[in-house]
């Protein structure tokens, strides 16, 4: 069970600080232990999982800070994308469309999905340089692609034994 020392209280993915107005703020907590290591660039993935990720962990700081510590969270994120071997230019791309989508939310604004659905939905084994081509084309003819990876180590190692001499 945590306890709270110096006004402080970890909870969940959350810290909760006690005010001196008596009032509480909150950000997103990290452990001391934290290697802030995510999907890095120079790996071999394909570019939609880079992308995808960057998305994700600005929501989750978008929704676990208040606005006090919002600015700084973001400087902490952006910090360990960059070390990661995410481009800054990107980085600021995706984090624009984030708030966008959350002002989006928050207003009522917007509430179908934006686009034409696709006319159809095709997995295809990710390649690098050829599936992102097929992709494209697909994509012109409203056509939704998605990666996989086609070979994986168990794959490879299932089933190979060594023949024993009689």
């Amino acid at each position: 069970m945590e306890t709270e020392k110096g006004g402080q209280l970890p909870l969940f993915d959350v810290i909760v600080k006690r005010k001196s107005s008596g009032n509480w703020e909150y950000a997103v907590y990290r452990k001391s232990t934290l290697m802030e290591r995510y999907l890095n660039v120079n790996t071999h993935h394909h570019a939609s999982q880079y992308t995808a990720l960057m998305p994700t962990i600005m929501h989750r700081v978008h929704t676990l800070s208040d606005t006090g510590s919002l600015e700084t969270e973001l400087i902490n994120l952006t910090t360990a994308l960059r070390r990661n071997g995410y481009i800054t230019d990107m980085i600021l791309k995706r984090t624009m469309k984030v708030d966008k989508k959350l002002c989006q939310l928050a207003t009522h604004v917007n509430g179908e999905k934006e686009g034409a659905q696709p006319r159809a939905r095709i997995t295809i084994p990710y390649v690098a340089g050829t599936s992102e081509m097929i992709a494209k084309i697909l994509n012109e003819h409203n056509v939704e692609t998605r990666f996989n990876t086609d070979t994986k180590i168990n794959r490879l190692l299932y089933g190979r034994k060594d023949n024993v001499p009689k």
